[in-house]
């Protein structure tokens, strides 16, 4: 039996066909603008995570949504001028944002420049095409990061909240205490 056994199974390696050899995949370069674009998605987000995010939280969150505010109104009126420039010398933007450590370094990474109009400075955003998609990975992180730090903040508040309940049932308990024991030296003062 064995040698029938080992007959049928020599036949069946024998039918088998012979392994293929292994040919890697060709895998293209990549092109100049997606050399761009990733490289613009690497400056936005070392310029949120080294920079902005270690603010404190409101500064980081008032500088997160400003941010996605300008950026957000460009990506959805690409062709909308008023939009695509900003005053640097603006109050709110440049206390919210500019003057944030790390504010001007997500502007240039997010595809700004400033350029200087009647004696002043203005921030704007020249281009399309590629600008516009490293502005939209500028969005995405934006509000990614956003989210996250508004749970972080929420987190904290719920924590804080719950360790002043417990503190005040603490003082409740401790302030019944006083007021038992203050009754008990009455009712042995009367005796």
């Amino acid at each position: 039996m064995s040698t029938e056994a080992e007959a049928s199974s020599t036949s069946a390696a024998e039918t088998a066909s012979p392994a293929l050899p292994y040919v890697a995949p060709v895998i293209a370069p990549p092109t100049p603008d997606e050399i761009k674009v990733t490289e613009g998605r690497k400056r936005i987000l070392r310029a949120l995570d080294a920079k902005i995010t270690v603010q404190d939280d409101k500064t980081a969150l008032v500088a997160l949504g400003l941010a996605l505010k300008l950026v957000t109104n460009i990506v959805e009126n690409p062709d909308e001028p008023k939009f695509r420039q900003f005053k640097a010398s603006n109050a709110a933007i440049s206390k919210k944002l500019i003057k944030v450590p790390g504010g001007v370094d997500l502007l240039l990474a997010a595809g700004f420049t400033t350029t200087v109009v009647d004696m002043e400075e203005h921030w704007q955003l020249l281009g399309s095409g590629v600008e516009l998609i490293i502005l939209e990975h500028a969005r995405e992180g934006l509000a990614r990061y956003k989210a996250n730090l508004e749970a972080k903040v929420e987190t904290a508040a719920k924590s804080r909240d719950e360790r002043m309940r417990g503190l005040d049932k603490e003082k409740e308990q401790i302030l019944q205490q006083i007021e038992g024991d203050k009754a008990d030296r009455k009712d042995k003062s009367w005796r």
